[in-house]
């Protein structure tokens, strides 16, 4: 799973970035709006090109490799030991504890997708009881 920049933002923001511009100008000042116009788009091309790169989502069976602003980091599936549900429901982010027990948090998981993930590789998840007997100290 990987997460890339959705054309359908871009071309509404054009539309309405053209809108908003034709209606502030007057039809002799042709220069500025292209001028203006020609930067959004290059701007745009330039975010499109680069915002992959610097976050991104990809998994395998093993691991979990979640890249923000160049930095990759990776979550291997044996090492997470509880999934914060209610957590995760109410604020849309995932929420997990390795076996240390230091709490990690993922960003941008509306559609559950990454929960899905972690769900269905993470073979060594215990029960909130057991890791609130396992940990005493971390409140939930």
């Amino acid at each position: 799973m990987i997460l890339y920049v959705n054309i359908a933002t871009f071309v509404i923001g054009l539309i309405i970035g053209c809108t908003v511009i034709g209606f502030t100008w007057e039809e002799t000042d042709v220069v500025p709006l292209f001028l203006i116009v020609g930067l959004y788009v290059v701007i745009s091309v330039l975010f499109s090109i680069f915002v992959p790169k610097t976050f991104s989502m990809k998994y395998d069976s093993k691991c979990f490799y979640y890249t923000r602003f160049g930095k990759e980091e990776v979550y291997e599936f044996k090492h997470v030991l509880y999934i914060d549900e209610p957590y995760t429901e109410k604020h849309k982010a995932l929420c997990f504890y390795l076996n240390t027990g230091k709490l990690k948090f993922i960003s941008f998981d509306r559609d559950k997708k990454i929960v899905d993930v972690f769900l269905t590789h993470s073979k060594n998840a215990i029960s909130r009881e057991q890791f609130v007997a396992r940990f005493p100290n971390i409140k939930l």
